[in-house]
């Protein structure tokens, strides 16, 4: 079986990396019999003339808003998914979906997966992605505009592919309730807590160093998005510290300070941080490479997920964080209750001093032991069986009639 691979859509966003992170390890595992491709998008005349356009007009912007545009084109992007997949089997294409469908038709893939985009029927078989409907269950976050483009793309998708690919059980109700696919036809996929050998390249002393980051920390790995509710975690950690065994603890966050759906929502943090009287221990460091958030959620003594809502069970981070044995307090909402193994525990959503109370509970039954070799041992196991059911499924979906 030859399945091709294509990044399009994926590499817009770091939680979109993650994803095809995971899945290309996954995939690693598959037996000679299976030969992966992968494509990566060109990026068009227009996207680097607006790349560059956007670098130019952050002079006028702060600091930090300069180093988002810079880090967050699209070039940087696909140079890290090149390195993520490597050269083997990787070709640059077009960017749109006649782009993809002609590749496929061209390297003989028997099927595509996952797919971004709603592929035309000449393409050969392929399986579209639904990352999430929080457009429909949190429409408030949303323009009408944008709802209305998700709901257009959601639906072409579904018309056009017989199989759809999704981070979570929840997601797959939604789409048999939302789109009418089959639920035969919808694949879920298991929750894959793993780490890789080269996670462990980055020493988290000189990465704790560079950040003025003391032993002691709790991390959130979340862009700050209103949905990802920092603002119980900043109250939550302002009464942590006042418990004498935490007195000395950091805070450090990671990932996109600006949500463009409410452009004054991180200001309005770092207000609350000061009015807390935290802001001292707060560390805001930004998107940071890869190999300094892993190497971070390595050191640090526990992980805080308080998200209002993830299309996969606690977000990317939770994955990573997990596979490394690093306990995990995660909001108790029915996504991640997903999630079937890792040192974790749930806290009220929203609630402050419960996720307090659920913290010190578990740091006290569940110390940070990190093993690397158990951790990659672990890891490889559950990529075999996440590559198990990725081929199950694209096989099934080889052999349905079109």
């Amino acid at each position: 079986m030859k399945i091709l691979v294509p990044l399009h859509g994926f590499v817009r966003w770091n939680g979109g990396l993650d994803l095809i992170r995971m899945i290309v390890a996954a995939l690693a595992h598959a037996p000679d019999t299976v030969e992966i491709h992968y494509a990566l998008p060109k990026p068009s005349w227009k996207r680097r003339w607006l790349d560059r356009l956007s670098r130019n007009l952050g002079i006028f912007a702060s600091p930090q808003k300069r180093a988002l545009l810079a880090r967050g084109s699209q070039d940087a992007l696909l140079v890290t998914a090149e390195k993520m997949i490597g050269a083997t089997n990787c070709a640059r294409i077009g960017t749109g979906a006649a782009d993809i469908a002609r590749h496929a038709n061209g390297i003989g893939a028997d099927i595509v997966f996952p797919s971004f985009l709603a592929l035309p029927q000449r393409s050969p078989p392929w399986t579209g992605y639904v990352f999430d409907f929080q457009h429909i269950d949190m429409p408030d976050l949303f323009s009408p505009r944008i709802r209305r483009r998700r709901d257009r793309a959601f639906r072409r998708i579904a018309r056009a592919t017989g199989g759809l690919v999704v981070n979570s059980r929840a997601v797959a109700d939604q789409c048999v309730a939302l789109l009418g696919v089959p639920r035969e036809r919808i694949l879920a996929m298991r929750f894959t807590p793993y780490a890789l050998p080269e996670w462990f390249d980055c020493d988290p002393t000189s990465v704790r160093a560079k950040y003025a980051i003391g032993d002691d920390f709790v991390l959130v790995c979340n862009h700050f998005w209103k949905h990802k509710d920092h603002a119980t975690a900043l109250r939550a950690f302002a009464s942590l510290i006042r418990i004498d065994e935490f007195r000395e603890w950091q805070l450090v966050c990671t990932g996109d300070p600006v949500d463009f759906r409410d452009p004054e929502h991180f200001r309005g943090l770092v207000s609350l941080a000061s009015e807390l009287g935290i802001a001292d221990r707060l560390h805001v460091l930004g998107l940071v490479p890869k190999p300094e958030q892993l190497a971070l959620l390595r050191s640090c003594r526990v992980l805080w997920q308080p998200t209002l809502y993830e299309g996969g069970p606690g977000g990317g981070a939770c994955y990573e964080a997990m596979g490394l044995g690093i306990p995990t307090i995660l909001s108790d909402i029915p996504v991640n209750r997903e999630i079937t193994e890792g040192p974790c525990a749930y806290f009220v959503p929203g609630s402050a001093s419960d996720l307090v109370a659920q913290t010190t509970t578990l740091l006290s039954t569940s110390p940070h032991a990190l093993d690397r070799e158990a951790a990659i041992e672990a890891g490889k196991r559950r990529l075999r069986l996440l590559c198990d059911q990725l081929l199950a499924y694209l096989q099934a979906r080889v052999q349905q009639p079109r």
